[in-house]
């Protein structure tokens, strides 16, 4: 079985999840790197357009996203730093 693990790169907090890959986990898990902004490295984040969608939701609230492989790279540090958002969640 495949499973999801997000951990944070930064400081001691770490978390693991272990889930089947899913489209609605990966949203989920792209959506709880807005609760604590820091600096996540995420795998095995499927590339639907329903997750690639989250992905550009959570890149116009500010975070910054890179990718290498099956690894994405998610830095919700500076998020939220605008008045208004016009976000398309497609």
């Amino acid at each position: 079985m495949e499973t999801f693990e997000v951990s944070n790169c930064i400081d001691t907090f770490d978390l693991s999840i272990r889930s089947n890959p899913s489209k609605s986990d990966s949203q989920r898990i792209l959506v709880a790197t807005l609760l604590k902004p820091n600096l996540y490295q995420l795998k095995n984040v499927g590339k639907s357009a329903d997750e690639l969608a989250a992905l550009s939701t959570i890149e116009t609230l500010g975070a910054l996203i890179k990718t290498n492989g099956d690894c994405i790279f998610v830095d919700t540090q500076n998020i939220f730093q605008k008045e208004k958002y016009h976000i398309n969640i497609g």
